[in-house]
């Protein structure tokens, strides 16, 4: 998964999966989903991302319940 905002255009972009992008349908004014070929959601965009969601250019990631992979093998 990845996460990117574009402060130029005020755009944040969040990518659950890689994978080639189908289509594209307006959930609602100003949210975008990206669907691959078998119709999974695998990305949304949300527009105007300052005004919707604060402080767009930070972004904490939680898990719950399940343990975060480490980059470092011990």
């Amino acid at each position: 998964m990845k996460a990117t905002y574009w402060p130029d255009v005020d755009i944040l972009d969040i990518r659950l999966k890689d994978a080639v992008i189908k289509e594209s349908d307006e959930l609602c004014e100003g949210f975008v989903a990206d669907y691959d070929d078998e119709g999974y959601i695998v990305g949304l965009e949300i527009f105007d991302a300052s005004h919707r969601v604060k402080e767009p250019q930070n972004m904490v990631f939680e898990s719950m319940g399940h343990p975060v992979a480490s980059s470092t093998s011990g």
